[in-house]
């Protein structure tokens, strides 16, 4: 048997004596060819050197035995042909497709068009010129001088083995998070009997004992029950998703855990234990919310822990967290990507980011919404008239204030900014679009309310319903979630064409929530951005949007995480 094994050829034929064995001739005919006799030597194997084969099947070779004894030539058999190929329909003469003209019978019938065996489109297909085509039976029936060829698709590359990773999530939950079972929007139940019995990805992944060491570590705030249904947050499916490969070792942390690290300078031990090619630390919430470590004391012992290691990522990057945080900078994104885009695509409502001299004085607007950084899901958003200045650094005149109140604007400490107030937002709410990678996964409509002691939030997966203030037809219905849907795609884009986008919007390759509210609640209202969540620390709304088991996003999403920082 003769075939391509990487860079070397391997040839296997049966031996008989050396007085047995003719040399094959390029004349020699399939009936010239004499049988191995029974008393023939077992097969022996015969390595060639790295010899490229020609375009069509085997051409002659020659080598020495592996033992030195002899060279050894081969040629293809007679009556083996690869590539398309034509035949009389008169006399049954064949002739190769391209030498038409040349070898052409004389007859004067309908020539047919055929296709010879190929090996290079059957790869690992055995083609023998007589006997057996199973390549272990290489005795028997087989004549001594068969050949049994098998030669490997040219067109398939050899794929590199995977390097390991290790996928090391860092939970940490906000001081208010005591029970995931009563969030709706982060927890997601899992019913393990139907993991189990359906076989499914999740099932192979988490069992019972895991999940009780699991909960143990994390708490009731990662790892609960609901009327005797396992509720887990996303972070620890998406953590169990992510080490589904065989090449990805994944473990998830409280954050208890990671400040004792921290504090005994030890977590580089424990990476350096997994021998991982790659590591890939993930922090599971918004940076603001970490209790007892400021971000950079976090970012800054993360370059520590790199330089040790030589191979860690972290998601998110110390540059996309502190701009994802300030959210001016988002803001200014928006409105630079609004300024060049089609008209449709083009409306924002004024902003003054909090410094310098004010561009949005009383004198432009009656009421303002007064923002501040370091901060999600509504809070530390207050609606006010435009004359109340509180917090805000800005002056709506030639002089600037001469003590600020902070003398440099520190990535960890809140700055506040002010917009002009869109009502819809209020009375309608916003829009929740959902990407991994290029593909829009789903979108909600969430909408705040004042309740007793915090604010209420209602969600519901987008309907047409949610456009009945553009049209109460059906088609216009469909046309603006298009354009929703449009809108989205075409700021992802742009924010990734830019020029900053790998030190800022790294994460959105990924993964990324788009939320955007309407401009008014007429024919003529428009979309804009209101910010882009990313997902280390952007609720998911999984139960909303996918149907049971709630995990289709949660799914996808790891796996992108180790394709775009394990690579």
């Amino acid at each position: 048997m003769a075939g391509w094994d990487g860079n070397m050829l391997v040839i296997l034929q049966p031996h008989a004596t050396p007085q047995a064995t003719p040399q094959a001739t390029p004349q020699a005919t399939p009936q010239a060819t004499p049988q191995a006799t029974p008393q023939a030597t077992p097969p022996k194997n015969s390595l060639m050197s790295n010899q490229q084969p020609s375009n069509i099947g085997l051409r002659e070779f020659s080598g020495v035995e592996a033992d030195g004894s002899k060279e050894v030539t081969f040629s293809k058999p007679k009556g083996q042909y690869i590539g398309d190929r034509l035949r009389c329909s008169k006399c049954d003469k064949e002739w190769s497709k391209k030498n038409n003209g040349r070898d052409k019978c004389g007859c004067d019938a309908e020539i047919v068009s055929i296709k010879a065996t190929s090996t290079a489109q059957t790869p690992g297909r055995d083609v023998t010129e007589s006997g057996s085509q199973d390549s272990g039976n290489v005795s028997g029936n087989l004549q001594a001088s068969t050949i049994v060829a098998t030669l490997a698709d040219r067109s398939t590359k050899r794929q590199k083995s995977l390097p390991s990773i290790y996928f090391l999530c860092i939970a940490i939950a906000p001081p208010s998070a005591k029970d995931i079972a009563k969030d709706e929007l982060l927890g997601v139940k899992v019913d393990l009997t139907d993991h189990e019995i359906l076989e499914t990805p999740l099932g192979n992944i988490i069992n019972r004992d895991l999940v009780s060491r699991l909960k143990e570590d994390l708490g009731n705030a990662f790892v609960s029950e609901k009327n005797d249904e396992l509720v887990l947050h996303q972070s620890v499916l998406t953590t169990s998703f992510a080490g589904a490969p065989s090449h990805v070792t994944s473990e998830i942390r409280g954050y208890d855990w990671f400040k004792e690290q921290v504090r005994k300078n030890s977590l580089v031990e424990h990476i350096q234990s997994k021998k991982a090619s790659r590591v890939l630390l993930w922090v599971s919430n918004n940076t603001y919310l970490w209790p007892g470590l400021t971000m950079p004391k976090f970012y800054n012992h993360m370059r520590t822990l790199s330089s040790r290691c030589g191979n860690l990522d972290v998601c998110l990057s110390e540059t996309e967290a502190v701009w994802e945080e300030l959210k001016i900078g988002d803001i200014k994104a928006f409105d630079d990507i609004a300024l060049n885009a089609p008209d449709k695509f083009s409306y924002r409502p004024r902003t003054c980011l909090g410094t310098g001299r004010c561009t949005l004085p009383p004198s432009a607007v009656d009421s303002m919404v007064v923002k501040r950084s370091h901060s999600c899901s509504a809070s530390h958003v207050e609606f006010r008239n435009s004359s109340e200045r509180n917090y805000l650094r800005c002056v709506d005149r030639e002089e600037r204030k001469p003590i600020p109140p902070f003398p440099v604007i520190d990535s960890w400490k809140p700055i506040w900014f002010h917009q002009e107030r869109v009502t819809p937002l209020e009375e309608f709410g916003e829009f929740r679009i959902f990407f991994v990678k290029d593909k829009i996964m789903g979108a909600v409509r969430t909408r705040f309310k004042d309740g007793d002691r915090e604010k209420n939030i209602g969600a519901q997966p987008v309907s047409m319903f949610d456009f009945e203030w553009f049209s109460d037809k059906l088609e216009d219905q469909e046309f603006k979630k298009k354009e929703l849907f449009d809108f989205a795609t075409y700021h992802r884009a742009k924010l990734l064409e830019r020029s900053d986008s790998r030190e800022h919007y790294r994460s959105l390759r990924v993964a990324v929530r788009i939320d955007i509210g309407v401009s008014q609640l007429t024919p003529t209202g428009r979309f804009f951005v209101l910010e882009t969540p990313r997902i280390a620390g952007a609720t998911l709304f999984s139960p909303f949007i996918f149907p049971k088991p709630h995990t289709e996003m949660i799914e996808l999403l790891a796996k992108g995480l180790v394709e775009e920082y394990g690579a």
